[in-house]
């Protein structure tokens, strides 16, 4: 399960992979495949117990970092068309709509990254 926030929305993206623990006690799903994207926005955070008061805590503070009035949040599943738009939001990551991560890209335009410079001589 991971977070993204991108100064408009929160995005939580959710694996085939979850602990079916995390998504009882997050989603209130059994199973990934139980697992209602719809349903698990509205309840987000709002479940009671202590692993999804800590994702409404975090939700809250993401949203009172940011000036926008309301940073609304969506729940996406592994192989949902909505995740294309996740995936390339993640830009040291190579995915199927990029050809190179972001570092690469900068090496390719001459740039090099400040961990391989050398100092300069003295």
């Amino acid at each position: 399960v991971y977070l993204l926030e991108d100064g408009d929305v929160i995005s939580i993206w959710v694996g085939s992979a979850a602990d079916p623990g995390l998504l009882h006690a997050v989603f209130g799903a059994q199973s990934f495949e139980q697992l209602d994207a719809t349903a698990a926005e509205a309840s987000l955070g709002a479940r009671g117990g202590p692993l999804s008061d800590k994702v409404g805590a975090v939700l809250r503070q993401v949203r009172g970092d940011r000036p926008v009035p309301f940073m609304q949040h969506q729940v996406m599943r592994q192989g949902e068309p909505r995740e294309t738009r996740f995936f390339a939001s993640l830009i040291e990551d190579r995915t199927v709509g990029l050809q190179s991560t972001y570092s690469e890209f900068l090496t390719r335009m001459g740039f090099r990254p400040q961990q391989q410079q050398q100092a300069p001589p003295q």
